[in-house]
């Protein structure tokens, strides 16, 4: 849950900046020209050169520079931002957003509860200080927090969906279940939710999960999480084409995407489909060189169709990548003494 708002636009006029804007003598070390400076850090300083005290700018540099992990010129550059503009909680969320992730959970603690001693009915500070606390694994301050939210909101979808999240922590698994419910009747776009509900139902083995998984998809057509949640549930209640046909949408979307050629691979090799299944695995072994798994189901796929010395290679491949790959040694084993 990311309450920052993105300037976009300010980002492109620093880039015509770069282009448009007459060289200037500077003493900025962080200006001068070096081999594959980053272009973007270019335009934002020579503005800062321009104007000093934007603070726009600072803090659009310090979200740049954190979304890339560079987290203590970022710090530093969102402090010039709230010096110029302390009122901005914007900035101050950022900040925190920063300290969090670079292993400040104290300090960041501290900025928002900060805030929230001059604005302490700020939802989402209120609601962004119950995620860390989750994060941070402090589950009873996190429900504190997030049921002074309710207090103030009672119908605040985010905030029934942490308090889920938490509940599913402590196992609390009822009172979990009721408040992802209540999160989805109030936001039934809360695609995480549905997900998360249909993971509840079906490790009771409840078929309603399937129903569960399809609100995901309709609140979100395009969320791989929610797709493939779906058809991992097809997969393991023996709907083998129902799951490929999901898998084939989820790489329709990404490409990229490892699991899909996996299970794919997995399913039409269930079915004895085994020159589908070791078209699936070469691809997931063109995406991904180091990924044993596809080099394990294909051997094993070779092996079947006969060609033995390539079911060996893939063996060894497959153990080399991953020495304790158990699986693979014993297939490797018994292929050497048939």
């Amino acid at each position: 849950m990311s309450y920052m708002v993105q300037n976009v636009c300010a980002l492109c006029v620093f880039l015509v900046l770069i282009f448009s804007c007459k060289p200037t003598s500077s003493t900025n070390p962080e200006i001068s020209p070096t081999e594959g400076i980053d272009v973007v850090i270019v335009g934002m300083l020579k503005a800062l050169e321009e104007d000093p005290k934007n603070a726009t700018i600072w803090f659009q540099k310090a979200n740049y520079l954190y979304e890339r992990n560079q987290y203590d010129q970022a710090l530093k550059d969102i402090d010039s931002a709230i010096k110029i503009d302390p009122k901005n909680i914007e900035f101050k969320h950022l900040k925190a957003d920063i300290q969090l992730d670079y292993y400040q959970s104290r300090e960041a603690l501290t900025t928002l509860q900060d805030i929230l001693k001059t604005e302490p009915n700020r939802i989402p500070t209120l609601l962004k200080l119950s995620e860390f606390q989750h994060i941070l694994k402090d589950y009873q301050s996190s429900i504190s927090t997030v049921n002074e939210i309710i207090r103030l909101q009672s119908f605040n979808a985010e905030a029934f969906f942490m308090l889920g999240m938490n509940f599913r922590e402590i196992g609390e698994l009822d009172k979990a279940r009721s408040s992802f419910q209540r999160a989805v009747e109030l936001d039934a776009d809360l695609t995480d939710a549905w997900i998360i509900l249909g993971n509840i139902y079906e490790a009771d083995k409840n078929p309603i999960a399937k129903e569960y998984y399809d609100n995901a998809i309709r609140s979100n057509s395009e969320s791989i999480e929610a797709l493939h949640s779906k058809a991992f549930y097809l997969q393991n209640n023996q709907d083998v084409l129902g799951a490929i046909q999901l898998y084939r949408q989820i790489n329709s979307l990404n490409p990229q995407y490892e699991d899909a050629y996996l299970n794919t691979g997995i399913l039409y090799l269930s079915i004895d489909s085994l020159l589908q299944a070791k078209e699936h695995f070469k691809i997931l072994s063109q995406i991904n060189p180091a990924n044993p798994f596809a080099f394990y189901y294909h051997g094993l796929t070779e092996e079947y169709l006969g060609n033995t010395e390539s079911a060996q290679r893939m063996y060894e491949t497959a153990i080399r990548l991953k020495p304790d790959y158990g699986k693979a040694k014993e297939a490797l084993t018994l292929l050497q003494k048939s």
